[in-house]
Order: structure tokens, then sequence, then C-alpha cells
């Protein structure tokens, strides 16, 4: 987390340096989008520059700041001021660097010749360091190998850390990785004069971490049956309220469900799949698109209906089954809606009769409509 952090740090700083200063007039802009652009050694720039290209070499001198996006990046020349990177692999060699160095980079890379006045700001993958470093050294990478001089303190954070022979950190070292079994790999003659201290994350806020994702875990379990209680008792007050208001037809479209139940789950499969296309066709002009929403509206409500449909159409079935004389169509209704939210309970069924009683419904309301548009 803190790689990613830190990588993200850099890039944003590298980007908003970028927007800040692109509109000062006197500042210098490359921009290439294939090749080499180089920078040559016998080249002096008075000014801010900003490169983009595939791969940047910079060998002369700048006396501004330094903005560079691209896929390889080679400094080997002297920097007056910071210097801005974001690429897929760096390299700096014999570099003088008068004021930070900011990288959000894959490969990371700076010799032992190599001098950043200012302070180290790293997200990458890989970071190897030999460089003298004027003020403070902030890593988040893969692997670090930190083995040259750092003027202030040192953060450090990664799945591997080594520190080289020629490392000596004049403040303190924090570092923090990745394997709580992992160990800090230092050799004899590293050194660091202030402390050296791991981050670990706390065992009570392991425990704080464990206990807020058991109470969330509650809570969810908690929600979902409340909501399924109050989906169970609002499915049979509106199924109540279709009977009573429209008997005829919920008989209707039961019967559609009993005379073909697999034609009907085709169907509404078919309507599922038709859905998502249609809508999208129609959000591409401005008459369609309230027509999708419209549309989208009417599915929604469709896909609650057919619900209601097929539990009246499998409580018809289940009272014949068990002989019942003469049911009223509510309790009819009461044992078809019960037996689906019981279905539902069940692991690995559930889904699956939720999506079969949809299915089959829809294509209920489908067959129900279009037989009144032919007799129209």
């Amino acid at each position: 987390m803190k790689k990613i952090n830190l990588l993200a740090i850099s890039l944003l700083t590298f980007y908003l340096s970028l927007f800040t200063f692109a509109s000062q007039a006197s500042a210098k802009v490359i921009m290439q989008e294939k090749g080499t652009i180089t920078i040559s050694e016998k080249e002096t720039i008075n000014d801010d520059l900003f490169i983009a290209g595939e791969t940047v070499e910079i060998d002369g001198v700048v006396t501004g700041d330094v903005f560079v996006a691209a896929g390889t990046v080679r400094v080997s020349g002297d920097i007056k001021g910071g210097l801005f990177v974001g690429t897929g692999d760096l390299s700096v060699t014999g570099a003088k660097i008068g004021g930070s160095l900011v990288v959000g980079s894959g490969n990371v890379m700076l010799d032992k010749d190599a001098m950043v006045a200012g302070s180290l700001m790293v997200g990458s993958g890989n970071f190897k360091n030999s460089a003298s470093v004027g003020r403070n050294v902030l890593v988040g990478s893969g692997t670090i190998y930190q083995n040259g001089r750092v003027g202030k303190e040192a953060r450090l954070g990664a799945g591997t850390i080594e520190l080289g022979p020629q490392n000596l950190v004049a403040g303190d070292l924090l570092y923090a990785l990745g394997d709580s079994e992992a160990e800090l790999q230092a050799d004899p003659s590293s050194s660091v004069s202030g402390s050296v201290n791991r981050y670990i994350e706390p065992e009570q806020a392991q425990k704080d971490m464990a206990k807020a994702r058991e109470d969330f875990g509650r809570a969810g379990r908690m929600f979902s049956k409340a909501w399924m209680i109050f989906s169970f008792l609002s499915s049979i007050l509106i199924g109540f309220i279709f009977l009573k208001l429209f008997p005829k037809t919920m008989l209707n479209l039961t019967e559609k469900v009993q005379q073909n139940p697999l034609k009907l789950l085709g169907i509404g499969l078919l309507m599922v799949l038709a859905i998502v296309p249609v809508l999208l066709a129609l959000s591409f002009t401005i008459i369609g698109l309230p027509l999708a929403g419209l549309l989208l509206l009417v599915f929604w409500v469709d896909v609650h209906v057919a619900k209601l449909i097929a539990a009246y159409a499998f409580g018809r079935f289940i009272s014949v089954m068990a002989n019942l004389t003469k049911p009223s169509i509510y309790l009819v209704f009461f044992i078809g809606i019960t037996l689906f939210y019981v279905l539902r309970l069940i692991p690995g069924l559930g889904w699956l009769a939720s999506v079969a009683f949809t299915w089959v419904g829809l294509g209920a309301i489908w067959a129900y409509f279009t037989s009144h548009l032919k007799n129209l």
C-alpha cells in the first residue's frame, strides 16, 4: 500500500507541476512521438524544460526544472533545478541534480557518481541507488537496494530491502516490509547515524480491523435478513392488491405459465438478453433517450411483477397436487409466494429459483400482451 501511495503521489506531483508551469511562455517544450530526444553534452538550456517522447537522453545542462514523460529516460547531465519523471525505466549516471528528484517508474537506477542536492522521492517496481542525496529519501518499491549517502532521514517500504556497504544515513531510518517474517538485509559496513525502526501494524489495530470486518459482516447479514422479510411481506401485499384489482388478468397469466412453462422460460431469457442492446440503441438519440428511461422503468416493474405471476402459478400447481378443495385465490398466492421465498433461502438453489421465476413470469407477460395485440 505504501508503494502504491508513493507512486500515486509521485505521478500526481509530476502532472500538477506540468500543469502549473506549462503556461509559462519562457519554458522550452520538446515533444516527439517516436525515436530518441537528446539534449547533447554541449547543449545548455537556460530555462525550464518539458519533454515527452519515446526515449529521452539528457547529457547537457538545464538551468531550470525538468519534467519528463517517456518510455525510457537516461540522465547524465547537469540539472540546476528539480527533475520530475514519469517513465518505464530511469537511469541516472553521473548526473548532478540541484533540486529534488521525483519519480514514478518501473525501474530506477542511480549510480555512485550521481548526486541529488534535494530529496529523492520514488514509487517504482525496482529501485537501486548508489548516489548521494542531500536531504531525505522516501521510496516505495517492490525491491530496494540503497547504497549511497543520505543527508537526513530515509523512509523505505518494499518487499525486500537491502542496505549496501556504502549506505550512510545521517538521520533516522524507518522501513516497512510486506512480509512479517522478512528481515532487513544490511551489509556490516552500512551505517545509520540515527535510530533504525521497523513499522509494524499494531496488534490492537489488527484486532480492531478484524472486529470491524466481523461487525460489518454481521450488519450485512442482518440487513439481508431484514430485506428478505420486507420483500416477502411487500410481495404478499402487492400480490393481494393485484388479485383484488385484476383477478381475471392474473388468472390468464398463470394459465399461460401452466400451459407451457419451458417456452415462457425461453421467452423471458430472450427478453432479458434483448433489453440491453435496445436501451443502448435508444440512448444514442435525443428523442430515444427518454424512451429508453421509460422502457427501463417498465422493464424494472415487469421483473418484479413477473415473480408474482410465477409464484401464483406455482401456488396453483401446489394446490392441485395437495388436493385442496376450492382454495381462495389469496391462499393460493400465499402458498406460492411463501414457497418461492423458502426456495430462495436454500444455498445454491435460491438464485436459480429467482431467475427461473423471473424468466417464466416475463415470458407470461409477453405472451399475454402479444395475444391481446392480435385481437385488436
